[in-house]
């Protein structure tokens, strides 16, 4: 009876991660395509509540979470974000800081 058991268990797990991981014939598989946020460039203001703000030329105000690598307030930088689903920032665009530099941001 044991051996049944653990050949059952062994189908029943083939059966699940099967379909995920085989590709369809004559189908080709993309790589999945990188969406880069473009970078914000902004002073960084100390009107943050509970996250560390970022004012933008046209006066839109950012939160920003993750480390600022010791800029501070009054700092003009330039920062790659990308966009949480939820955050615990309770004013203005909150973005993940997943690069930080001087400002301004370099063209292109």
């Amino acid at each position: 009876m044991p051996r049944f058991l653990r050949f059952s268990m062994l189908l029943a797990a083939i059966m699940t991660i099967g379909p995920c991981t085989v590709a369809r014939a004559g189908g080709a598989v993309s790589p999945p395509t990188l969406s880069i946020s473009p970078p914000i460039e902004g002073v960084l203001t100390p009107e943050g509540q509970q996250c560390p703000t970022l004012r933008t030329k046209d006066g839109h105000l950012y939160t920003l979470m993750g480390d600022l690598h010791g800029f501070k307030p009054h700092d003009r930088v330039c920062v790659v974000p990308s966009y949480p689903d939820m955050t615990y920032c309770l004013q203005g665009t909150t973005a993940h800081v997943d690069r930080i530099g001087p400002g301004p941001c370099p063209p292109g």
